[in-house]
């Protein structure tokens, strides 16, 4: 394997763990960004986070989604949100997944919150990233478990 596909270009030091360092910044930062664009309603910026193709793993399915499919799931995600009351998102307990640094991991759980501030649910996420030229990019988003509330906000889309 040539080791020019399995590093990720960063400063360069005796100490590898400047390059994770850097690394969990830049994830971060990709993930704050996608998290505005998520709640300004921004559904073209937030889809811009993710690759194309992207994979979404939920416990009912697993989801090829290219840029079009994608962009359709989003907004008609936002769509439920507002309908429910969906403020904000709040972005707690990110931490890096041991792994590779060819495609590096961060988890994060996500709660989504009404006006009040009350948490309406929280979605444990970890995601896998590519660098794409410059960029990070979400290659895959495995949501671990899907709450009550999104159930039946689902069910209610579904029959409304």
């Amino acid at each position: 394997m040539d080791p020019a596909h399995t590093t990720i270009p960063g400063p360069t030091s005796a100490d590898p763990n400047v390059d994770r360092i850097t690394v969990a910044k830049e994830l971060a930062e990709v993930l704050g960004a996608y998290r505005t664009a998520f709640e300004e309603g921004n559904m073209v910026l937030a889809c811009a986070h993710f690759s194309d193709p992207a994979v979404i793993i939920t416990p009912e399915r697993v989801t090829l989604f290219d840029r079009n499919k994608f962009h359709q799931s989003m907004f008609g995600l936002m769509d439920l949100y507002r309908k429910a009351g969906v403020a904000f998102l709040r972005v707690t307990d990110v931490a890096m997944v041991p792994g590779g640094q060819a495609l590096p991991g961060m988890h994060a759980v996500w709660q989504v919150a009404a006006a009040d501030g009350t948490v309406l649910a929280n979605f444990p996420t970890t995601y896998y990233f590519r660098k794409e030229g410059l960029r990070w990019r979400i290659a895959t988003a495995i949501t671990s478990e899907r709450s009550d509330w999104l159930r039946q906000l689902l069910i209610e889309a579904d029959n409304g």
